[in-house]
């Protein structure tokens, strides 16, 4: 992974950055034998290796490490590991996992969550590792150190796949028909989560200078929120004020998944960008250029989103197939092209099959909303007032004082105009 994030300028003229991955590569598999296949290391090690092949633009191969990992992460043994490290590695195989299927919109391989409660053996509280600017080098130096919160971020983001998770189970139809409740609930639940972050994690303006990992969590966090709404935009059941808010909803979400993208651009570029949050940027860019052409204009967002994936590019190949599959979903949008960019990312055509099976695995990055549509309650759009009232507008959740004071805000804030069921706004900024 480090060969990706590595500038070649900066290294030896003998020292070739691929190569070296290669062969880092090739000494993880001659590692990985069978007799050592249920180790927590061996677990540890597939997964990464899925995320190396995944950048170097393979993921067809990739998948195959990343579910080995998840097959033999069930009875993996600790080998001299603590307790914690499990729990950090069980949870953030899972978490990928689900971010690899949800995100390139496959079926959930291993479609059962461990029941445990998340870190319990970790004591988060005391985590004391730091963060530093590794962009360039002597940045270390030069930089101040502040606190990582890693594993209080890693915490929530397993807090937060385990909704993706019900969500992707819910459209695939594994639990009967998806309702207008079942939605509902889902979403309440995202809306939940990201009320109850701890105020480190919530604060992504630009002048506090979060760290990336934090940056990414409200990313993917509306994008979570963008992929659960989407299909029912599709499935020609809603019409009038229901159907023009659960379209405001989706905008909104997409607008402010950009936002928290333009602040990352502006503090560290997209240079070092994970690939997998490559994803992200077409699927916000895909949500504003259909939904909302107007405001932000389509063409400054196939900018934004191009000139986002054009910077990733540099270290990770996968990035060049998104590009091409994002600039066929502006030209069917009709949205304006950026002057001189098929100088920057090549025209039309410029990869092909394989290249695009080795980027998503699919021929297509967008959310196959036609399978979705056909697990999707018929009834839902009259069901849907009611149940946005219950559970959206006037949630329970006795559990947690927290909860309340939130119930209570929500309830109060709701007390605008429009329309009694779908008050979003309030929601949004409460």
């Amino acid at each position: 992974m480090a060969c990706h994030l590595v500038d070649a300028n900066d290294l030896d003229e003998e020292v070739d950055v691929d190569t070296l991955a290669q062969a880092f590569m090739n000494q993880a598999r001659h590692e990985v034998l069978p007799q050592n296949y249920s180790s927590l290391t061996s677990v540890q090690a597939l997964a990464v290796m899925y995320l190396a092949d995944l950048s170097s633009g393979r993921a067809r191969s990739a998948t195959g490490y990343l579910r080995a990992s998840v097959e033999f992460l069930k009875a993996a043994e600790l080998d001299g590991q603590s307790a914690a490290a499990r729990e950090i590695s069980t949870w953030g195989i899972q978490t990928l996992n689900t971010s690899s299927t949800g995100i390139t919109y496959q079926k959930l391989y291993a479609p059962e969550l461990p029941h445990m409660a998340r870190f319990h053996h970790v004591d988060i509280q005391s985590d004391q590792a730091v963060w530093r600017f590794y962009r360039t080098i002597g940045d270390q130096r030069a930089l101040p150190v502040r606190p990582s919160y890693a594993i209080m971020t890693a915490c929530h983001q397993a807090a937060l796949f385990r909704i993706i998770h019900a969500s992707l189970n819910l459209y695939c139809g594994l639990r009967g028909l998806a309702t207008a409740e079942a939605i509902l609930t889902t979403y309440r639940r995202y809306l939940d989560w990201e009320h109850d972050l701890p105020p480190i994690l919530k604060e992504v303006d630009i002048a506090s200078q979060p760290v990336p990992h934090i940056l990414f969590l409200h990313v993917q966090y509306h994008v979570a929120v963008v992929q659960h709404l989407t299909p029912l935009l599709q499935t020609g059941l809603f019409e009038g004020q229901n159907l023009i808010e659960l379209r405001r909803l989706v905008i909104q979400h997409a607008q402010s998944g950009a936002e928290v993208l333009e602040q990352y651009r502006r503090l560290y570029s997209t240079r070092y960008l994970m690939p997998l949050l490559s994803f992200c940027i077409v699927h916000l860019g895909d949500a504003l250029i259909r939904y909302s052409p107007e405001d932000p204009p389509a063409s400054d967002t196939v900018e934004f989103s191009l000139g986002l994936l054009q910077q990733a590019s540099v270290g990770f190949p996968i990035c060049g197939p998104l590009q091409e599959l994002f600039k066929r979903t502006a030209t069917e949008c009709k949205a304006k092209m950026p002057p001189n960019i098929d100088e920057i990312t090549g025209p039309l055509g410029s990869y092909g099959v394989d290249d695009i099976l080795d980027a998503c695995t699919r021929l297509d990055y967008k959310q196959p909303t036609d399978q979705s549509i056909r697990h999707i309650d018929e009834n839902i759009a009259m069901d849907w007032p009611t149940k946005w009232q219950d559970i959206v507008n006037n949630p329970i959740r006795p559990e947690s004082p927290q909860s309340t004071r939130r119930t209570k805000s929500t309830s109060t804030s709701s007390s605008g105009s429009g329309d009694p069921h779908m008050r979003i706004a309030s929601l949004l900024n409460g």
